[in-house]
C-alpha cells in the first residue's frame, strides 16, 4: 500500500519524502519523530513512521497520551484535524482546552477487528487511530461511549457529536458507537482507499 501526503483535508498528493513530511508536522506545530516499527507479517508496511508527542495550536497544547507511531502521510490529516477542530471546539463548548487525546497505539500489524483470517487492518499501515476521549486542562475527562437520551444536550455530547461529523471531511473512514459493535468506545479514523472515487467516505 503506498502512502501519499496529504496536505489539505482528504487531498492526495505526490508521495513526500521523509524530511519534508516532517517538515510539514513542524509547520503544523506538532512535535514528532521518526520511529521504528516491529513487523510480526512482512505485509504490515507503513511508509515513513513517526510516534507523535503533542500538538501546538496558538497557546494551547495537546499532548498524545500514547504517543501512537502513524505512517507521516497520514499524521499530517489527523494533526490538522485536531488543531483545526479538536482544540478549538473544546474550548468553545467547555471553557478550557483539551490537554490530552487519549489514543490507541496506531500501528498495529494484527487483522481488521481483531478477527483471525480477516485481512489486515488499516492500523497494520499506519493509516489510522482509535481515539477514546479527551482529558481537559482541569483533569476532567470526555470519553466516547454511545449517547444516553438524559445527556444528549449536554456540551460533552455536542463536542463528540461535532467530532465526529467535521472527522468525515478529514478522513476517508470513520467508526463510532452505533456504527458496529467493535467501536461503541470509541472513534476510529482512517485514510483507506474505498475504490473509485478517490472522494468516497465511510462515515457510521
Amino acid at each position: 500500500m503506498q502512502l501519499v501526503g496529504v496536505i489539505g483535508a482528504g487531498a492526495a498528493q505526490e508521495p513526500l519524502d521523509d524530511m519534508a513530511c516532517l517538515a510539514i508536522l513542524a509547520d503544523l506545530g506538532v512535535q514528532a519523530e521518526p520511529a521504528t516499527i516491529e513487523r510480526a507479517n512482512e505485509d504490515c508496511v507503513v511508509e515513513q513512521p513517526v510516534r507523535l508527542r503533542s500538538i501546538a495550536s496558538g497557546r494551547h497544547t495537546l499532548d498524545f497520551a500514547e504517543a501512537p507511531v502513524l505512517a507521516c502521510g497520514f499524521a499530517t490529516v489527523l494533526t490538522r484535524w485536531l488543531a483545526e477542530i479538536a482544540i478549538p471546539t473544546a474550548l468553545y463548548h467547555f471553557g478550557r482546552p483539551a490537554a490530552k487525546v487519549l489514543v490507541g497505539p496506531g500501528y498495529a500489524c494484527r487483522p481488521r477487528n481483531q478477527q483471525p483470517g480477516a485481512e489486515l487492518s488499516v492500523h497494520a499501515f499506519g493509516m489510522a487511530l482509535d481515539i477514546r476521549g479527551f482529558e481537559l486542562a482541569d483533569g476532567g475527562q470526555v470519553l466516547i461511549g454511545a449517547p444516553g437520551e438524559a445527556d444528549r444536550a449536554a456540551p460533552e455530547r455536542a463536542f463528540l457529536d461535532g467530532l465526529r461529523t467535521s472527522a468525515c471531511g478529514y478522513f476517508t473512514t470513520v467508526l463510532g458507537p452505533g456504527s458496529d459493535p467493535h467501536h461503541e468506545d470509541h472513534l476510529h479514523v482512517d485514510l483507506a482507499s474505498h475504490g473509485s472515487p478517490d472522494h468516497y467516505r465511510i462515515c457510521e
